[in-house]
């Protein structure tokens, strides 16, 4: 665990954790998804199975804690940023959080960190210095409208 300051740590998730994150991640697109199908596709698409198998494989998930209650939760995959959430929406712990992660991708030896952002996570991305690469598409695997961004690590 590493403490980036006297209310905030991050940690490596491991596969003990693959339920709690699954949990959160489809409660946070419950929430915050209107489209039914779409929440059903990113559901299935996020059981804890399915999250236990990610990390047994190329993903590392990363936990933001604040005073030891999860607020944040960011998945990498090579260089490329999945499942950024905010459990505690406002706490202005992003951008430590997305920092550290971004360390851990420059560590790797890569220069540009890629993501798809969904509409709403647009405008909070592009504050974070993320810079949309292409033009948006029909993500098929959730039916919704994806935006390519990427942010230089240089």
């Amino acid at each position: 665990m590493i403490t980036l300051n006297s209310r905030l740590t991050v940690r490596l998730a491991t596969t003990r954790d693959a339920y709690r994150i699954g949990e959160t991640l489809v409660d946070n697109i419950k929430a915050n998804v209107v489209d039914n199908t779409v929440s059903q596709r990113f559901v299935e698409a996020h059981t804890p199975k399915s999250i236990h198998e990610k990390i047994l494989g190329s993903y590392q998930y990363y936990l933001c804690q604040i005073d030891g209650e999860v607020a944040y939760i960011a998945a990498l995959n090579v260089n490329r940023l999945h499942n950024f959430f905010a459990v505690r929406p406002g706490s202005g712990y992003a951008r430590p959080l997305l920092e550290y992660v971004l360390d851990k991708i420059r560590i790797k030896g890569f220069q540009t960190c890629l993501l798809n952002a969904a509409f709403n996570a647009v405008p909070i991305f592009k504050r974070l210095q993320f810079v949309q690469s292409r033009p948006s598409y029909q993500n098929k695997r959730y039916g919704l409208e994806s935006f390519p961004m990427q942010r230089k690590l240089i």
